[in-house]
C-alpha cells in the first residue's frame, strides 16, 4: 500500500519567529468540577441561536455531563442536559458533539463498567432532553473505544471510528480499530463495520471522519503505517475509504515516519476549496513537538508539505485532539496543548504569505483564571470569533469555555 501511494515530502516551511496578535480572551464559563462538570476533553459546537454545546467529565455521579451554554445580558448560563450514570450509558464522554438536521445531538463515551464505549443520542422535547444509548460496543469485531465523534449523512446514518477491535492484527491490542456505520430503523439502530484496520494501513483511528461529495471518507490513525511492526508502532496514517463493488477499501494517502514529516495524529483532516487536505500531528517534526501539514493530490499520489513545525516555544507544542478551522481566505486556526510564552498552550493562526506560512499566536494561556491546555481546537463563528475549551485552569482549576476575539 505504501509503495503504491508514496507521499513525497516536498517542503518544510517553518517560521524562525512567531508573530503575536493583540487578541482578547474572554472566559465564558468556569467549570467547578461538581454537578456542572469539569475537565472538558473536547471543544464546543453551536446551534443557529448561538448557544454552545459540549461534554465534560465530573457531574453529580462523576461520570460526565452534556452541557449547553446560553448567552444573556448578564453573561453565559450553563444548563446540564444530561448527567451520565456510569451504568448502561457508561459515561466519560470524550468527543465533540454533532447535530442532525432535526436538532438531535450525538456523541460517544468510553467509560463505565465495561469501558468499551457507546454511541448516544439526545433528543429535545418540551420538558428537556431525552437520552438514548443507540449502540454499546462489545469489544470484538464490532470495535471498542470510540475515541472520536460521529458524522451524519443525508439519510441520518452515523459514521465513526473505534481505537480498538475489528478482529485483525495489532497484538496485544484486540484489533487495530474500525470505521463503523450506524443505521436507524423501526427496531432501533444497527451497527455495521465498514472497515477494519490491520496495521500497515493504520492503527488506532482517534479522530472524526470527514466525507467528500462522492461519499468517500477521510481520516487519520495514531499508529500504524509503513513503520508498523506490531501493536503500538508506526507513526500513523492519513487514509481514504472508498466503496468498490459493495465493499469498502482503504488507500493510505500518507504514512508518517515519526521524523520531520510528523507522527501520531489525533486530528481530523479538513478540505480546502481546491481539494487539498490539512491536518496536524501531536508528535514528530524536526523538534518532536508536532506539525501542521498539507496533502495535495498529485495524480494517484498525495504530496505532503509541512506548513509549520512547532518548536515548544512561543508558537506552542503538541496539537492534541485539535480540529483545524479554515476561513474563506485560506487561513488556518487551531490550538496546541502545550507551549507558548508560559507553556500552557496557544490559540494560533496560520496565514499563507508569498508561498510560505506565517504563524501568529493569537492567545497564550497563562494557566491561571484564563485556563490551561486547550485540547479541543476551536469553533469559528460568522464574525470570526473563536470558541473553545481548556482541560484545566480557571477559577476552580476544572477548565473553562473561552472566546478569543482576533
Amino acid at each position: 500500500m505504501r509503495n503504491k501511494w508514496t507521499a513525497i515530502l516536498t517542503a518544510v516551511l517553518f517560521l524562525t519567529s512567531v508573530a503575536f496578535a493583540a487578541s482578547t480572551e474572554t472566559v465564558l464559563y468556569n467549570f467547578t468540577g461538581g454537578n456542572d462538570g469539569g475537565y472538558p476533553p473536547s471543544g464546543v459546537i453551536s446551534d443557529q441561536s448561538g448557544n454552545l454545546y459540549g461534554v465534560a467529565w465530573g457531574g453529580s455521579t462523576d461520570n460526565g455531563v452534556v452541557y449547553e451554554l446560553s448567552p444573556g445580558s448578564s453573561g453565559w448560563t450553563e444548563n446540564v442536559l444530561y448527567t451520565f450514570t456510569g451504568a448502561s450509558d457508561q459515561g466519560l464522554p470524550m468527543c465533540r458533539l454533532a447535530f442532525d438536521k432535526t436538532g438531535n445531538l450525538y456523541g460517544t463515551t468510553t467509560g463505565g463498567t465495561s469501558g468499551l464505549g457507546t454511541v448516544f443520542e439526545l433528543s429535545p422535547n418540551s420538558g428537556g432532553w431525552t437520552y438514548n444509548t443507540i449502540y454499546t460496543f462489545q469489544g470484538g469485531n464490532d470495535g471498542s473505544l470510540p475515541d472520536s465523534g460521529v458524522i451524519i449523512d443525508k439519510k441520518g446514518n452515523l459514521y465513526g471510528t473505534t481505537q480498538e477491535g475489528g478482529g485483525t492484527g495489532c497484538s496485544p491490542y484486540p484489533g487495530c480499530g474500525t470505521v463503523y456505520e450506524l443505521i436507524p430503523g423501526s427496531g432501533g439502530w444497527t451497527e455495521k463495520v465498514i472497515y477494519s484496520f490491520s496495521g500497515r494501513d493504520g492503527q488506532s483511528p482517534s479522530a472524526a471522519l470527514i466525507a467528500d461529495k462522492s461519499g468517500n471518507f477521510y481520516g487519520t490513525t495514531y499508529y500504524g503505517g509503513s513503520g508498523y511492526t506490531g501493536g503500538g508502532t508506526g507513526g500513523g496514517t492519513v487514509f481514504k475509504l472508498y466503496s468498490s463493488h459493495s465493499a469498502w477499501k482503504a488507500t493510505v494517502l500518507h504514512s508518517f515516519s515519526k521524523a520531520n514529516d510528523g507522527a501520531n495524529s489525533y486530528t481530523p483532516v479538513v478540505f480546502d476549496k481546491t481539494g487539498n487536505l490539512y491536518g496536524a500531528t501531536m508528535n514528530g517534526g524536526s523538534s518532536g513537538n508536532g506539525i501542521v501539514f498539507q496533502l495535495t493530490p498529485n495524480g494517484k499520489t498525495w504530496q505532503e508539505t509541512i506548513l509549520h513545525t512547532f518548536s515548544d516555544g512561543n508558537d506552542g507544542a503538541n496539537p492534541h485532539d485539535d480540529i483545524l478551522v479554515l476561513d474563506a481566505k485560506g487561513n488556518i486556526y487551531g490550538t496546541t496543548k502545550k507551549g507558548g510564552t508560559i507553556g500552557w498552550g496557544v490559540v494560533f493562526k496560520l496565514k499563507p504569505v508569498s508561498g510560505k506560512w506565517r504563524l501568529t499566536a493569537l492567545y497564550n494561556f497563562t494557566g491561571g483564571s484564563d485556563g490551561l491546555e486547550p485540547v479541543g481546537g476551536v469553533f469559528r463563528d460568522k464574525s470570526g470569533n473563536l470558541y473553545g475549551t481548556t482541560f484545566s485552569g480557571g477559577s476552580d482549576f476544572a477548565g473553562v469555555v473561552f472566546e478569543v476575539t482576533p
